[in-house]
């Protein structure tokens, strides 16, 4: 056996075509990686794209097709030449001189495969390892540990494909054999990933909405160390690798979340995902990096929780959390809690700077040009940084030394004195020149009359009257934005250190009726925390890593003793 294994591994290596189809494969996923590199130029000549990270998650999400069919047809390329060449080539006078059995005959060339192929697979893997490097935003650290898996991913699934062609090669001739063991699973492959089309476009557009429901809630007086992952976490929570966060349950005004999420995992493909060998590859191959492969898994909604324990624990982690306490017709208590969140979409467009003279054709334009999901991230970072910077870091110290008094207020929250509490807010004219500052750094108008020296001078009366003017629009839509902004903190913060984060014999429904007018342009917003408005919202990876190799590894076993039995009992070596 072991001067056949020798023989086979001989005629294998010294044969220069063995090497053909492993070298156009490696060079083909080169190819890929320049013409994604090329066309992400053409697309965005200002190299935001390529810069960014959908790069990486747009070329690693295609590699997981193309690996897993390379190794089919590398392997497929491979194993031929060891099932059949040795027929050819000496066969009768290795057994005449030396006996060997048929299933020494039939290991030895199974291990002589598995050895042979994977040196191809190897070579294959090194086209993917050198087309990285045409992605920068991919560490180079992760450019060799995403090769690593790659090869293993790829190796696994050509000695599956072996394990097809040692059952495939008794029935067929040499020349079939390419298609039993390469082009047949290429194409149910290929016809599985078009029906995995739904599936991958719908968390394509389901998660970038799930990431502007974002529910955390905000800490007061949170740390510098804190407030940098924060910023992470809320410009993108793949970003810190965070694949499940709370979010509002409410997907439009007809549906929630949940429903919309269950609907999306209703399709043929979630049901038959085991079947596709592309399954198997990327579970292994996004253990490096998984933001990337985000696409190529399915989506999950969870119940959440929250009740008295889970709101004294964010209270003593100086979360901003209180609870209003109401009666049914009965007098017994109805408890809801409630909790200060960003309004991420708000969050952005106050950020964002703009002229006085732009249109919404202009902001039109402008999303489309920078819809891209690092562009998108990087304005949620930039809004988060104005809005402590520019606003709570204020409104915080204005708080401390006014004492909660504001416009002449006292600060008790009441069903009674509450809008005469948000009046106050709104009027208070040191809130206003924080406001005022804020909106005029973010619109900058051609008339030097309307310079920010200018526009700085103006009091409320004045402010108040810019409404009326449409040359003023923009500003008018700023200001706004951050007075809601404003607002709902100072409400917020009153409620948690005034109030002992506590309302009572108050309507819960008249509650959040007016704090509803004010999210709607506020750039933070008091969100309910429980019957059911927030879920747990996530992706889960179709198979676990562990059990994609276990099983393609049972697999293959499988499939190559079935080979050696029928092998066995084959009456001739031809």
């Amino acid at each position: 056996m072991n001067s056949f294994f020798k023989m086979q591994l001989k005629i294998f290596y010294r044969q220069i075509s063995s090497y053909i189809a492993a070298f156009v494969l490696s060079l083909l996923n080169i190819a890929i990686a320049v013409a994604l590199y090329i066309s992400l130029k053409v697309a965005d000549p200002s190299g935001k794209l390529i810069n960014s990270s959908e790069a990486p998650a747009m070329f690693r999400s295609f590699m997981v097709m193309f690996g897993t069919c390379s190794a089919f047809m590398t392997s497929a390329f491979a194993a031929q030449t060891l099932f059949y060449k040795y027929k050819e080539e000496g066969i009768y006078y290795v057994m005449q001189s030396k006996p060997i059995t048929r299933m020494e005959i039939y290991w030895a060339t199974i291990f002589a495969s598995i050895i042979c192929v994977t040196s191809q697979i190897f070579i294959t893997s090194v086209g993917y390892l050198i087309g990285t490097f045409l992605i920068p935003t991919l560490a180079v650290k992760d450019k060799f540990l995403s090769w690593l898996v790659y090869f293993l991913a790829s190796a696994l699934i050509a000695i599956i494909s072996i394990g097809i062609g040692a059952i495939g090669h008794n029935f067929v001739q040499s020349k079939a054999y390419q298609f039993i063991a390469g082009w047949i699973p290429m194409i149910i492959i290929m016809i599985l990933f078009f029906i995995s089309s739904p599936a991958k476009t719908k968390i394509n557009l389901i998660s970038p909405i799930a990431k502007l429901k974002n529910a955390t809630v905000l800490k007061e007086n949170i740390s510098e160390k804190d407030k940098k992952y924060i910023r992470s976490f809320i410009g993108n929570p793949l970003d810190v690798n965070v694949f499940s966060f709370p979010i509002e349950n409410k997907f439009s005004t007809k549906e929630t979340f949940s429903k919309i999420v269950h609907n999306s995992n209703q399709t043929l493909y979630n049901k038959i995902f085991w079947l596709d060998a592309t399954s198997y590859f990327n579970s292994l191959f996004f253990t490096v990096e998984r933001k990337n492969g985000i696409s190529q898994e399915f989506m999950t909604v969870k119940k959440f929780e929250y009740n008295e324990d889970k709101f004294n624990n964010d209270l003593n982690d100086n979360k901003f959390v209180f609870k209003l306490v109401d009666k049914d017709i009965s007098g017994n208590d109805i408890t809801s809690y409630f909790g200060l969140t960003f309004n991420i979409s708000i969050l952005s467009t106050i950020a964002t700077p703009k002229k006085g003279s732009d249109s919404i054709f202009d902001d039109l334009s402008e999303f489309l040009s920078n819809s891209n999901e690092q562009s998108m991230t990087n304005e949620r970072k930039t809004g988060f940084d104005e809005i402590y910077n520019y606003l709570i870091n204020k409104l915080d110290k204005l708080y401390e030394d006014k004492k909660a008094i504001f416009n002449l207020t006292f600060p008790v929250i009441s069903k009674g004195n509450i809008l005469n509490l948000l009046e106050g807010l709104g009027n208070d004219n040191d809130v206003f020149e924080i406001i005022k500052n804020f909106a005029i750094e973010k619109v900058v108008f051609e008339q030097p009359e309307y310079s920010k020296e200018n526009l700085a001078k103006y009091n409320q009366t004045q402010m108040n009257q810019l409404k009326d003017n449409p040359i003023f629009t923009n500003l008018v839509v700023k200001y706004n934005m951050i007075k809601s902004t404003a607002i709902m903190y100072l409400l917020a913060k009153m409620i948690k250190n005034n109030n002992g984060s506590l309302i009572q014999n108050f309507n819960i429904n008249d509650f959040k009726s007016k704090v509803n007018i004010l999210n709607s342009l506020s750039g933070l917003k008091i969100i309910e925390l429980n019957n059911n408005n927030i879920i747990e919202f996530g992706t889960k990876r179709t198979i676990k890593w562990y059990a994609s190799i276990l099983s393609q590894i049972t697999f293959a076993t499988l499939l190559l003793v079935v080979g050696s039995i029928i092998y066995s009992r084959k009456n001739n070596y031809s």
